[in-house]
Order: C-alpha cells, then structure tokens, then sequence
C-alpha cells in the first residue's frame, strides 16, 4: 500500500545544539550509529535506544518529559500502541512523537468481540479461510467491524484487541486521519518503512544541511524499496516496540554463527522483540559470549 513520503516526514528541532544534555548510555555502535544504552558518562547522547519499560520508568519519564527531542516508535502491533499512549500523557509536545511501522496491524475491536454477536462474527467470517486468503478474511472482518486498525491497509494480525476510543486516541496523537485508507496513506506522523539502522555523523557533507552532530535513521520505503537517510537531531528517543512473534519461530539457528558475523536472536529471551533488542546490544559491545550458549527458546506448538 502507498505510505507517506519519507522526504516529507517533518522533524522538531530540539532548540539548540544538543538540547537537554542528559547523562548517555554506553555506546553501541550498529555500523557507525549513534546509539547510546547503559551506562553513566555525562556526554550527550546522539540517539537514546529504549525498551517498552523503559518509557513507564522514573528515570526515562523524566527525561522523555523534560526533552524537546523527537520520539519514534517502531512497530504497529498493541504494544507500540500502549506506547504511544503512554508518551501521549507523559511526553509533553504531542507532536514530537512519530512512528514506523512496515506491515500495519489490526486489532479486534474489544466492544465487538465482547457484544452477543462477536463469537458467530468470528466462526462465520473464518469459515471463508482457504489456506491462501488470508488479506480477503482480514478485509471482510474489517467490514464486519470486528477488526480495526490506525495503519491503511494493514496485513498482520496476532490476535491482540484494542477499543476505539485507544486507537481514536493514537490517531490524535499521530494526526491521522480518522478512517484510514490508501488515499491518505495514514499520513500525520506515520511512515511505512523498514528502519535499517541508525548512523551517527554525516552533517553538511551529506547535502541535508545537518551538522556533524546529527543523526540518520536509515528506512528503506514500502513502496519503492528506496533506502533514504533522514536526519535526526540529537537527543532523538527511539522506541523498539517490533515483532513478538515470528513465522519460523521454531527453525532455530546458533544466535552468533561460528564466525561470528551473524546474530540469529531467534526469541531467545521470549518474545522476539526483547531479543532482537538485548542481545544486539550485548553483540555489538562484545559482551554476548558466552552467555548466548546457555539461552533457552520457546517452543510454539
């Protein structure tokens, strides 16, 4: 489906060279990024790299409350929604907040599936499943007004539920529009992309007008596969709210090939999210040997 135009994704300014000069995490640095996790140095941070738990901490509340800096939420599911609304009542400026998603998710509408009528919806809609149409079930849910959604055309569902009134809500915070579609293209502060990585450095020599201090998130469209780099300034607040769960989640891999030049995460601390965040950190500041050997996997059945 269309998506809003990477280049036109506007950005607040954080007023200032740096903005607010919050203590850092450790450096970790995917391909040359900026990202900062852990730690107590007193330099500022070019890109803050959260959790979830992260954002209801004291400490990350304060300090997502006190910034003028841009927040991004990666992922569309229930928890980048929960998250959005959490930085809607505590971040302040509302319109710093931003989002990427790839897929889009939808969501049983919770009135719905709770009315007389959800359980003969569901059995009755699921009996057009044939193996392969899974888009045509999705869409005829939607029209039944049992599936709902912020993203225009959304093709992934795990079963999570939401109320209107939430996803009213996360529709006023990202300016959306209130019925999405592939006209409008969620437009507001949502963008289909794949984040790629996040880079530091750069400035004028990249023709954006940035400074050396500046950050790029790397996103390759989901219209026309073109990777672009957009400047952040620094301070940025990136959220990783992605995937749970995934397709193969049982075709294991060694999390660090016998080379050492791959990571394979694999839900190897539950849900993938948690994974793919925590060990990639451990990975890049060379602290995941030989800890990844004693990880346990979930089994789906």
């Amino acid at each position: 489906p269309p998506s809003r135009p990477i280049s036109a994704w506007s950005w607040p300014s954080c007023g200032g060279a740096a903005g607010p000069q919050f203590p850092r995490r450790e450096t970790v640095p995917p391909r040359g990024s900026a990202l900062r996790r852990g730690g107590s140095s007193t330099r500022p941070a070019s890109v803050y790299a959260l959790t979830t738990n992260d954002v209801g901490s004291p400490e990350w509340a304060s300090r997502l409350r006190r910034s003028s800096a841009p927040v991004v939420v990666v992922g569309s599911g229930k928890t980048a929604m929960d998250t959005i609304l959490a930085l809607g009542n505590s971040c302040g400026d509302r319109s710093r907040i931003r989002c990427i998603v790839v897929r889009g998710s939808w969501f049983f509408d919770r009135a719905v599936l709770n009315g007389e009528e959800g359980p003969s919806l569901i059995f009755g809609v699921l009996d057009m499943y044939d193996g392969t149409n899974a888009a045509e079930v999705y869409a005829e849910f939607a029209r039944r007004r049992l599936f709902h959604s912020v993203v225009p055309a959304p093709f992934s569902f795990l079963s999570a539920t939401a109320s209107r009134e939430e996803l009213d809500e996360v529709r006023r915070i990202l300016r959306l529009s209130a019925i999405p579609d592939e006209s409008s293209a969620g437009g507001g502060r949502l963008v289909r992309a794949h984040l790629l990585d996040i880079e530091g450095g750069g400035g004028d020599s990249d023709g954006d007008g940035g400074t050396p201090s500046d950050s790029h998130l790397v996103l390759r469209d989901c219209d026309d596969a073109a990777v672009r780099r957009v400047r952040v300034p620094p301070g940025t607040f990136v959220v990783d709210c992605t995937d749970g769960v995934a397709l193969s989640a049982d075709d294991y891999l060694p999390v660090v090939s016998p080379d050492g030049l791959v990571l394979s995460p694999q839900a190897a601390c539950g849900f993938s999210g948690p994974s793919t965040h925590l060990l990639t950190h451990l990975w890049y500041l060379g602290r995941i040997d030989p800890l990844w050997r004693a990880l346990p996997r979930i089994d789906f059945d």
